[in-house]
């Protein structure tokens, strides 16, 4: 794994421990879910990631949004894949 993200043919997108529930969350959990990831990433390989993607699990709030531009995320990607696309899988 170090090797494949050393040579940058591997990259990690948001950075958070799991993904972020939007169902249900307090914003704080999701903060710490990110806060959290992140030190692993950087104790664990020593990188950082500033770009986020987000399934659309349930839908989305605008506050999350905001949240990862808070976060100093430089990009921030919402939507679910389409149910043409699932069935390509």
């Amino acid at each position: 794994m170090r090797t494949l993200i050393n040579s940058g043919r591997f990259a990690f997108v948001n950075g958070g421990w799991a993904a972020s529930d939007e169902a249900c969350p307090l914003y704080s959990d999701i903060i710490e879910n990110i806060l959290y990831g992140h030190e692993f990433l950087r104790k664990e390989f020593n990188i950082s990631t500033d770009i986020a993607w987000h399934a659309d699990a349930f839908g989305h709030s605008a506050e999350v949004a905001k949240l990862f531009r808070e976060m100093d995320y430089k990009a921030f990607f919402m939507g679910r894949v389409s149910d043409e696309q699932k069935t390509l899988l």
